[in-house]
């Protein structure tokens, strides 16, 4: 069966320019939130204070949900949510304007999001 962690790298492992041993170390501090659709696992959310970012191997309709909570509760206890996306990304970079992202600062080739009031929430 397929870890959370597993799955986060999988999400992003034809990206990755690392071992999935060396992104478990990446791990460390996070909060590790697996996503399911049933009792499958479909993505996994990783949160650190306000930073949240989310991977998901099978698109669901709880995926959603499941983000829009820890969104919630982000913004509730700290005003509000950031996020980075590879510029290159676009589906990620839709997925977070749905959400309520905006695009904040470009710089080398990432783009930092920030939510002050979820789409969703």
């Amino acid at each position: 069966m397929m870890t959370p962690q597993q799955c986060l790298y999988k999400s992003i492992e034809d990206k990755a320019d690392f071992s999935f041993e060396e992104f478990e170390g990446y791990l460390d501090g996070w909060e590790i939130i697996p996503i399911h659709e049933g009792k499958e696992l479909i993505g996994t959310a990783i949160r650190k204070g306000n930073e949240l970012h989310v991977g998901f191997i099978k698109q669901g309709n709880c995926i959603r949900r499941a983000i829009r909570q820890t969104i919630g509760e982000i913004l509730k206890e700290y005003g509000k949510v950031v996020t980075q996306v590879h510029v290159h990304n676009d589906r990620g970079i839709k997925f977070c304007h749905r959400l309520g992202f905006e695009n904040k600062v470009i710089r080398e080739g990432i783009i930092t999001m920030e939510c002050v009031r979820c789409n969703y929430v």
